[in-house]
């Protein structure tokens, strides 16, 4: 029983939220789901699953038993899910790949993680629902890359955890290359908040979206609390939520009916993250 309770916490299943958060954004484009977007969706869980599980066996980070077997089984399941369509296929290859990239090779390198995550989080998961769904690329590709970078900024938090362990791998972060590699990580937040907010004038969205930007300002000052208080872990989690909740933004503006599923998944992030916030708070986080 503990052994499967690890499996289910190496395999970060949390995360997967966040590319399903972002396949959303064509679905809202082109006004429907597709039974080819369901198998594309099952197949992404089991591949970010399968590439927390191999992080997990790098890093060492949870005692599991047979985790080899259970990264096949997952790598399996995902493709077998993407023999409905061959670009869901190429999807899930693709995304295996970067995966195992940022496992190792990214992570020697400065801002490695901050190229391959937003490709592998927003990127793929929207050209390749895009291309299901037959969403014109010249419409929603710029959109795609202007999202990229608040997420490629803020992603920058999560290095403020296990700095002892990223200087033993060699890992290549702010806080392993600089004396004031915290200072930078919270001006990158601050970046990556401007940035949510010009999207707005780019692509000349409406209220529903400044609408989001304001809750996500407010979640700002609740992380610049937890900061300030030397609580980095509890504002990190509050980074993966505004990752979450920004492709909610987008669906309110280009079609509401959607926006149902978004709700889902923020709804399920924020038990996940009460959940941990009370084991932190219990610890003595």
């Amino acid at each position: 029983m503990n052994n499967a309770l690890n499996i289910i916490k190496a395999a970060r299943f949390e995360r997967t939220l966040i590319p399903l958060s972002y396949i959303i954004i064509p679905i809202a484009y082109a006004n429907k789901i597709t039974p080819d977007i369901i198998f594309l969706m099952i197949s992404c869980i089991f591949t970010y699953a399968t590439g927390g599980l191999i992080n997990a066996k790098i890093d060492n980070d949870f005692k599991t038993k047979n985790i080899n077997k259970t990264i096949l089984l997952f790598l399996s399941i995902a493709l077998l899910f993407s023999l409905k369509n061959y670009i869901i296929t190429l999807t899930i290859l693709i995304g295996f790949t970067m995966g195992y990239i940022y496992s190792r090779p990214a992570r020697k390198i400065l801002f490695g993680d901050g190229i391959i995550l937003p490709i592998t989080h927003i990127l793929i998961p929207i050209i390749s629902s895009s291309l299901i769904l037959k969403v014109s690329l010249i419409e929603i590709i710029p959109l795609t890359i202007a999202l990229m970078i608040p997420f490629g900024t803020i992603l920058q938090m999560k290095n403020l955890k296990g700095i002892k362990q990223d200087k033993r791998n060699n890992y290549k972060t702010l806080m392993t290359c600089y004396k004031n590699g915290r200072l930078i990580t919270y001006y990158l937040m601050k970046i990556s908040f401007i940035t949510i907010f010009l999207i707005y004038f780019l692509f000349d969205l409406g209220n529903n979206y400044l609408i989001i930007v304001l809750i996500l300002y407010m979640i700002q000052i609740i992380m610049d609390y937890f900061i300030y208080t030397k609580q980095e872990l509890k504002a990190h989690g509050l980074t993966r939520l505004i990752t979450i909740i920004i492709p909610l933004a987008i669906v309110l503006e280009k079609n509401p009916k959607f926006a149902t599923i978004n709700l889902i998944f923020i709804l399920i992030y924020i038990t996940y993250y009460l959940y941990k916030f009370k084991k932190m708070h219990i610890d003595g986080s």
